[in-house]
């Protein structure tokens, strides 16, 4: 990010989160925007990846998806991760074990929100 934007707390921004996961050399990553007057560390306090909504990410090239409860009511997940040369790795895992795989939590761009009403 070349310039952040948080110098006054009056106008609205769009932060970039950029997610990676990781499992061993296998990596993948995730985007999504937050929006609020918050900064810095308070918009990463505010990920979790429970919460995620995978069908608003700007990106996902690791398949991240969301599968369902188990008999034990159990939420699980699906991704697949790749290696340099390109090799995949499928994990599939309940939910709140997918924190495991966050190596790098990272604001990658922030916007100012623009609110001015349009005719």
């Amino acid at each position: 990010m070349i310039k952040y934007e948080n110098r006054d707390n009056f106008r609205e921004r769009i932060h970039t989160l950029e997610v990676t996961l990781q499992s061993g050399e296998y990596k993948g990553t995730l985007k999504q925007e937050i929006s609020g007057n918050c900064f810095g560390m308070n918009i990463l306090n505010f990920f979790s990846p429970e919460s995620l909504e995978v069908e608003y990410l700007l990106e996902n090239n690791c398949n991240l998806e969301f599968i369902g409860e188990d008999d034990d009511g159990e939420e699980w997940f699906r991704c697949i991760l790749k290696d340099d040369e390109g090799n995949e790795c499928e994990i599939e895992d309940y939910t709140y074990d997918l924190e495991r795989l966050i190596v790098k939590l990272e604001i990658v761009d922030c916007k100012i929100k623009d609110n001015t009403l349009t005719k």
